[in-house]
Order: structure tokens, then C-alpha cells, then sequence
């Protein structure tokens, strides 16, 4: 059995480098708490293979039918200049699950605290 151990600090240079989270990354990450960078909050997640992910403090999570392609859509906008994420499904079941997971990442992420880099 092989255990490994490894304690980072997350820097400025670190979260520079970190990617963007996706649907997979929201919905099965460990949510680490929330950070100031570049005047964001960006909400800071671990996933199982000890990679550090990050995603902007969403500000509204509306989800949606989208009449003009009859589609079912979660809509997440952020604060300031920042283009809105649309995440597509194919029922409101779904869509209305992954709503409800995003809200509770970000009461999670607010709850856990802030960290300084």
C-alpha cells in the first residue's frame, strides 16, 4: 500500500495556474472555501486526484426552459464584467439537480471561509 502525503499552499502563482472547473469538477469536487483573486471571489474545489479547481462566486442560478430551443437550462451569472455560463440539459429534472448542487457549492464554499493568497 503506497500513501501519499502532500501539503500545498495555494499562492497567487498556484491559482494562476489552475484550471477552470467544469460540470464534473462542481458536482464531485471537495470544496476547499472561497478566495479574492483579481478582484473575484472564485470558489476553490479539490477533486479526487489532488488537482485544485476554480470557479467564479456565481451572483444568480436561475434554472429554466429556453423557449427558443426548447431546451431546459441552468443560467449562472457572475458580478462584473464577466460573461454568463449556460449549461444545457435535456430535461428539467436534471437541470433543476444541477441548480440546486451549484447553490449548495457556493453556501458550502461561503460557509467553509475565506482563505488569503
Amino acid at each position: 500500500m503506497e500513501i501519499i502525503l502532500k501539503k500545498t499552499k495555494i499562492t497567487n502563482t498556484i491559482l494562476k495556474q489552475t484550471l477552470l472547473a467544469g460540470i464534473s469538477d462542481i458536482t464531485n469536487c471537495y470544496v476547499l472555501g472561497w478566495c479574492i483573486y483579481k478582484n473575484y471571489k472564485w470558489i476553490v474545489f479539490n477533486n479526487s486526484k489532488n488537482e485544485l479547481r476554480k470557479y467564479l462566486m456565481p451572483k444568480l442560478i436561475v434554472a429554466e426552459l429556453d423557449s427558443y430551443n426548447k431546451r431546459y437550462v441552468v443560467r449562472v451569472e457572475f458580478d462584473g464584467n464577466v460573461n454568463h455560463h449556460i449549461f444545457a440539459f435535456d430535461n428539467d429534472i436534471e437541470s433543476n439537480k444541477f441548480a440546486l448542487k451549484l447553490k449548495t457549492v457556493q453556501e458550502l464554499s461561503e460557509s467553509r471561509g475565506q482563505f488569503y493568497i
